[in-house]
C-alpha cells in the first residue's frame, strides 16, 4: 500500500544529494522504501517545482498524479518554474499535461489562472 507523508531532508537527500535550499515536499513510500518526492524550493524570487520517482512507481499512474496534486497545493496562486530532467523522457509533456508552459530549453512555467 501507498502512502504520503511530508519529506524530511533525509528523503530529499536520497533524490536530490546537492539541494541546498529550503523546501516543502511530499514523499509517497510503500511498506519497503520511499518511491518518489516531490515539492517545491525557494531560490530568490523563483519558486521551484520538483519532482523524482523510481521506476517502479510507474506502475502506479494515479499515485503520481495525486502527487503531482500535492505540489500543485503547495505552489497555491504563485507562479512558479520547473526543469524537465532530461535523463527522464517525457518529463517535458507531463509538465505541459498538469498545466506548465514550454519557456525555452528544458525550461516550463505555471502561472495560475487568476493572475
Amino acid at each position: 500500500m501507498l502512502r504520503y507523508r511530508p519529506a524530511t531532508r533525509d528523503d530529499i537527500l536520497l533524490f536530490y544529494p546537492d539541494l541546498k535550499h529550503t523546501f516543502r515536499a511530499w514523499v509517497v513510500e510503500n511498506e519497503e522504501k520511499v518511491l518518489g518526492v516531490g515539492g517545491v524550493y525557494y531560490e530568490g524570487e523563483f519558486i521551484i517545482a520538483f519532482s523524482r520517482f523510481e521506476p517502479e512507481l510507474d506502475k502506479y499512474p494515479l499515485a503520481k498524479a495525486r502527487g503531482l496534486k500535492k505540489i500543485m497545493e503547495i505552489v497555491g496562486d504563485k507562479s512558479c518554474v520547473a526543469v524537465a530532467d532530461e535523463k527522464f523522457p517525457g518529463s517535458g509533456k507531463l509538465l505541459e499535461r498538469i498545466g506548465f508552459r514550454h519557456i525555452e530549453g528544458n525550461v516550463y512555467k505555471w502561472t495560475p489562472l487568476t493572475k
